[in-house]
């Protein structure tokens, strides 16, 4: 099992975290780790709630007409907590000449 240790944690959020964790009659671990596991939970809910396709109303029929949801952007918003590149940021080696295929003569 992996350990974390959070830097520069600010004093008042560690009492809150002290005072919370009382109040459950956990450890300040276990508080911490509870909080985490809810915070994914939830985050892992609303990823999945953002890809489910939605249907809408057509302005001129009754019919529900299937949502247009772009699926890279759903990709996108699932991991963009975690970081990762911005358009721009990675540069693509320059592409050289074919080389001549072999010659088994």
């Amino acid at each position: 099992m992996t350990s974390i240790t959070i830097a520069n944690l600010d004093d008042r959020l560690e009492a809150g975290l002290r005072r919370q964790a009382a109040s459950h009659g956990r450890t300040v671990e276990e508080e911490a780790l509870t909080i985490l596991q809810g915070a994914l939970a939830k985050q892992t809910k609303q990823a999945e709630n953002d890809c489910k396709p939605q249907s809408r109303q057509d302005a001129g029929s009754q019919q529900p007409v299937p949502a247009q949801e772009n699926i890279a952007l759903i990709i996108r918003n699932i991991f963009a907590d975690i970081g990762g590149l911005q358009p721009g940021e990675l540069e693509l080696p320059s592409r050289g000449s074919v080389r001549e295929p072999p010659n088994f003569k």
